[in-house]
């Protein structure tokens, strides 16, 4: 009888445990998928070495200015792009500097030049020629995306930083109508 007794007493102990466990403390919800806004944010980070690319691959010749691609170099300060360049002027060899600011219009992207530094030589075209250049290529990264340009910023140690809301519908839409989505 002892035995019984003490196997009831197990199996009682054992399912009040199980209860307890069960009833006191309820399951976790399953997380679930939330769904995207309709504009989520999307962050474009240009570092020094891409704009440096950018700045070599843009540089158009022009008569009597020689600037050798390897002369340029993209440096970001605390709210601005500092090109620097070795240009050959019509002989003369000049350290050259064009400070760059990016600047959100209407919302797009521009890039303003604020001033430029060829030694004593003065080329106002220069600073016409640089700012068609990059800003051209900065707007040709997100060309065909449905974004909205939302913000931009200059940060040391990682570069030009764009922020963008992202149409999701109309990219949706556009990757149907190319056949993409079933």
């Amino acid at each position: 009888m002892r035995i019984i007794l003490l196997l009831l007493g197990i199996a009682l102990g054992v399912a009040g445990t199980l209860a307890y466990s069960v009833f006191a403390n309820p399951p976790e919800p399953v997380p679930t998928a939330q769904a995207l806004p309709a504009d989520p944010p999307m962050t474009v980070t240009l570092g020094e070495s891409f704009l440096t690319a950018l700045v070599r691959r843009g540089t158009p010749a022009t008569q009597g200015v020689s600037v050798p691609p390897t002369a340029l170099r993209a440096e970001v300060r605390d709210d601005a792009i500092v090109i620097h360049a070795n240009v050959d002027v019509l002989g003369k060899l000049t350290q050259g500097t064009a400070v760059l600011h990016p600047v959100l219009r209407d919302g797009k992207l521009k890039i303003e030049v604020v001033e430029t530094n060829l030694g004593d030589l003065s080329i106002p075209a220069m600073e016409q020629v640089l700012e068609q250049q990059i800003d051209q290529r900065l707007r040709s990264l997100l060309d065909g995306m449905p974004v909205t340009i939302t913000g931009v910023k200059i940060e040391r140690g990682r570069g030009l930083i764009v922020t963008c809301n992202v149409d999701l519908d109309r990219m949706e839409r556009q990757a149907a109508a190319a056949g993409a989505v079933p």
